[in-house]
């Protein structure tokens, strides 16, 4: 949404001056996106900038109850999210690990 486009916009001012090492992050594309968001200046390439790993991990997602808290495969993720690291998942598919909680 706007507000939450807003609120990461923000979020990335105060952000900008820390010591950050790696962003650790849910494989959600919304999850994914407010990070990117929130810290624009240590995603991507290192050429032009400091960047940190960005790292998408399942242990991080907040619920994974329903058919609807399903992410995308991984391989739809890597070519959307270039520069995160989707090592740490476990299927392409994530209905596998709907059918074990």
């Amino acid at each position: 949404t706007e507000k939450g486009v807003n609120q990461c916009n923000e979020l990335a001012k105060r952000t900008k001056d820390l010591n950050v090492e790696a962003i650790v992050v849910s494989p959600l594309s919304r999850t994914l996106d407010t990070a990117i968001l929130s810290f624009p200046h240590l995603y991507g390439d290192s050429k032009n900038k400091k960047t940190v790993p960005f790292i998408a991990h399942e242990e991080w997602r907040e619920t994974v109850n329903f058919l609807c808290d399903a992410r995308r495969p991984t391989s739809v993720l890597q070519q959307q999210y270039p520069h995160i690291c989707f090592n740490n998942l476990m299927n392409d598919e994530d209905y596998p690990i709907l059918g074990s909680h």
